[in-house]
């Protein structure tokens, strides 16, 4: 037998059929949205994005603002240097005094978590830099201020000669006598306001500031030669 060339109920070939283009490629479906794909494509991108609020840092950061509060070592509400001024002596109770003025009572120096007192907080600087007290504090100062020569009261020499002879009653300003016949125009001479005005002048200007040298070296002020209030006995 003879077989035919064309069956009339062939199947359509693949290439000429309306549905050649299949349906679950999805790379080529019209129906896909490119928006919605970009975002489930990268959706850990978007959440692992740092957030770039100010007031919403990571918590696992750690915080860039120090802490003011003081450690149990430390034992201070207050930290860093200062500087204390008053006038007078320096005692324990004047630098007590000037610490809680100036520096502890501050406006905004002292934090609301401090608990401690002024002077428990002084104490703690002052046992930090090796005071046992502010009395201790005192005696360095005094030890390691500048003294002016007690020469410099007189200004008669820098060797406590005349210092020695005013002591013993023997200079000549215990024995001048204001008179007006030593000079040609009968003006007065021998006037011990004027001849000492240097004492005057050295009391009321740097002797109120500095301390004065102590001028151990004279039998009048030894130790032993003092009195009972500690003045020196001529």
């Amino acid at each position: 037998t003879r077989q035919p060339s064309k069956s009339p109920r062939s199947t359509p070939s693949p290439s000429q059929g309306p549905t050649t283009q299949p349906t679950s490629s999805p790379s080529n479906s019209p129906s896909k949205n490119p928006t919605e794909a970009e975002i489930t494509a990268k959706p850990t991108k978007a959440t692992a994005a740092p957030s770039k609020s100010p007031t919403s840092p990571p918590t696992g950061s750690p915080s860039t603002s120090p802490s003011l509060k003081p450690t149990p070592e430390q034992g201070e509400c207050l930290l860093g240097d200062f500087t204390l001024e008053f006038d007078g002596a320096c005692t324990a109770a004047s630098v007590l005094d000037a610490y809680t003025d100036q520096v502890y009572n501050a406006p905004g120096a002292t934090a609301s978590f401090c608990s401690i007192s002024a002077a428990d907080d002084l104490g703690a600087k002052l046992a930090a830099a090796g005071f046992s007290d502010a009395s201790t504090l005192c005696d360095q100062v005094y030890l390691t201020q500048a003294n002016v020569p007690f020469t410099s009261a007189a200004s008669r020499g820098t060797d406590l000669h005349f210092e020695k002879m005013f002591y013993n009653g023997r200079t000549d300003w215990q024995e001048e006598i204001e008179t007006i016949y030593e000079t040609d125009d009968y003006s007065r001479s021998s006037y011990l306001k004027e001849d000492a005005e240097a004492v005057r002048a050295f009391y009321d200007g740097v002797a109120q500031g500095h301390r004065v040298e102590w001028p151990g070296t004279l039998p009048n002020f030894k130790s032993s030669l003092n009195d009972a209030d500690g003045l020196a006995t001529c």
